[in-house]
């Protein structure tokens, strides 16, 4: 058993006498993959139309919120409007309901006048390129 303990010791003492040495570091080049010409193209394309996708995504959303907070104000608005400012709006939609039931009724009357002679009886006439009746 001495003599692996003192070719134990030996190699210790061996080891421990050498002084540390580091190695130089042996740089390799990386090695990189064959350029592939259709796959950076399909890269490109890829990466073009998703960020065009989130571009238009976002302006979409943005719009929208937009669009909402505009409501709020305007629901905010009425809300806070005057007794007399409140008649003026209801007055003015009013007009507008007027004259588009005017422009109405006169297309109506227009119509109904085609329908009829100079003497009061119904005439109808087909339509052009198709028979009302068989």
């Amino acid at each position: 058993m001495s003599s692996i303990v003192k070719s134990q010791s030996i190699k210790s003492q061996s080891i421990k006498s050498q002084p540390f040495k580091p190695q130089p570091f042996k740089s390799q080049p990386i090695k990189s993959p064959p350029i592939n010409s259709c796959g950076i193209k399909a890269r490109s394309a890829i990466l073009a139309a998703s960020t065009g996708i989130i571009a238009a995504v976002g302006a979409w959303y943005g719009a929208g919120l937009k669009k909402n907070q505009e409501k709020k104000q305007a629901v905010e608005a009425r809300r806070q409007a005057t007794t007399a400012d409140k008649i003026a709006i209801l007055e003015e939609a009013r007009l507008a309901l007027i004259t588009k039931k005017n422009a109405l009724e006169t297309k109506i009357a227009e119509v109904e006048g085609r329908h009829y002679n100079a003497e009061g009886k119904k005439v109808m006439k087909p339509a052009q390129g198709r028979q009302l009746w068989n």
